[in-house]
């Protein structure tokens, strides 16, 4: 027996239409954003997980969506999940290192044999269902021809894993970020090969319990002209009564700080030298170099900081914080594991 596709709603514009007040609200389930890409057919099943604007997503809701993707690929030969764009890239790059590294199908498998991971499919919609044009249909049937490709291509060569298919576009899960507000063609990646994993987001998962993003806490930086600091001094201020789980700075260029912040990192690691930190850039394309010297460079930071620094590469600011978010649990879990033992 042929295994579905399953198509999993989260909510998001492409699930929007207008109330009485032209406000934009989730109103569409799946099954019915399915009929309207024209993909209602008997290989394809729609499921409702949640209805929401991805903006108010929480880590416990991403925990929860992950659980039913999981299940879903047991059952399934691929997986499309609907969501808003406002937070795709941190759920895309969740999904990407936190999902299995190999699924046993119930139905096609031996029992105990390990397959490559189930394909999973993200695509979301930047108009309501109710324009005159809406986009999500067109992405809808996209990503579910992608997730059939991808299916083939899993039983070809074992080639697997988490993308996004968006306005004609295909990405990888890492390295992918929303680059325009409102333009149907709204994702780009930073990585030199959109279509593959950008360096330094390789998948995390292992076998057993998935780890839990719930309960982690990282927050971002953003640096600027004129920072005098103030942001981190406030951050090292609370650390021992509020920890954290890691940092990440977005700083300026291909990885460089002014030089206040420089030394208010400097004087946070010398207290508190357990949450790692990482130096992103919140230039949208290209890579974190550590190539400028001076006391805020990236070269003279990294060299500084015996290895408690660490550059996102191609990740932007919001992957590299779900990246030290998953490593926190990962760690977590693994840690429960030996006190249960």
């Amino acid at each position: 027996m042929t295994l579905p596709i399953r198509v999993l709603g989260t909510g998001g514009t492409i699930s929007c239409t207008h109330d009485a007040a032209g406000a934009l609200v989730p109103t569409l389930d799946t099954a019915a954003l399915v009929r309207q890409a024209d993909c209602d057919r008997g290989d394809i099943i729609a499921e409702d997980v949640m209805s929401l604007d991805s903006s108010s997503i929480t880590l416990a809701q991403i925990d929860e969506l992950l659980d039913h993707i999981e299940a879903a690929q047991r059952t399934s030969r691929a997986v499309v999940v609907l969501h808003g764009t406002d937070t795709m890239e941190e759920t895309l790059m969740a999904a990407h290192l936190l999902l299995p590294p190999a699924v046993s199908s119930v139905s096609s498998v031996p029992a105990g044999s390990s397959v490559p991971p189930v394909p999973v499919v993200f695509t979301g919609a930047q108009r309501p269902a109710d324009d005159p044009r809406p986009d999500g249909p067109s992405n809808i049937s996209g990503a579910i021809n992608l997730a059939t490709e991808l299916t083939a291509a899993r039983a070809a060569s074992g080639t697997s894993g988490v993308f996004l298919h968006f306005g004609g576009r295909t990405l990888a899960a890492a390295g992918t970020y929303k680059f325009h507000t409102t333009d149907d063609d709204a994702f780009r990646s930073s990585s030199p090969h959109p279509a593959e994993v950008a360096p330094g987001g390789a998948p995390l998962r292992t076998q057993g319990p998935r780890p839990r993003l719930q309960g982690r806490t990282v927050p971002i930086i953003s640096t600027y002209a004129g920072d005098d600091g103030r942001q981190l001094t406030a951050l090292s201020a609370r650390l021992e009564a509020e920890p954290i789980d890691g940092l990440v700075i977005a700083a300026l260029g291909s990885g460089n700080l002014p030089l206040p912040v420089a030394d208010a990192l400097r004087e946070l690691q010398a207290t508190y030298p357990s949450p790692p930190v990482v130096l992103s850039t919140r230039v949208p394309e290209g890579s974190v170099h550590a190539v400028y010297g001076g006391a805020g460079g990236g070269a003279s930071l990294v060299e500084g900081n015996g290895g408690a620094l660490s550059l996102a590469g191609f990740l932007s600011p919001a992957q590299a914080r779900i990246q030290l978010l998953a490593n926190a649990a990962v760690a977590n879990t693994a840690e429960s594991a030996r006190a249960s033992r």
